[in-house]
């Protein structure tokens, strides 16, 4: 039996950036995980994090998982000034008491 190498990228998570497949175009798709504590999140609302993300970057994907339940939630996102940048587009304030972690999924337009 051979295993597809694509299936396989497409699972792994790392804190550091790395490339999981292909976009539509030929472009790597890159993926980087970032977790911190204490995070609260009003509603309709940017906040600047400290994931560094490379100007000219297009978001795909951006979940924040609440570590105390599993709980995911997508969120709006754009880069500026290498950082990613993040909205909470529900009407209610999310909390993360203890601990919470980012995916982030993106294209590079400098790739």
């Amino acid at each position: 039996m051979r295993i597809n190498p694509d299936l396989i990228a497409s699972e792994i998570y790392s804190t550091s950036e790395k490339a999981i497949g292909k976009w539509i175009n030929n472009k790597n798709v890159y993926r980087k995980v970032t977790t911190g504590g204490n995070l609260s999140l009003q509603s309709n609302q940017w906040v600047e994090t400290q994931v560094s993300i490379p100007n000219k970057s297009f978001i795909l994907n951006v979940n924040i998982i609440n570590n105390d339940n599993g709980q995911t939630m997508p969120l709006a996102a754009y880069v500026s000034n290498n950082k990613l940048n993040i909205m909470n587009l529900r009407t209610s304030t999310l909390n993360y008491y203890n601990g919470y972690t980012i995916i982030t999924e993106y294209l590079k337009y400098t790739d």
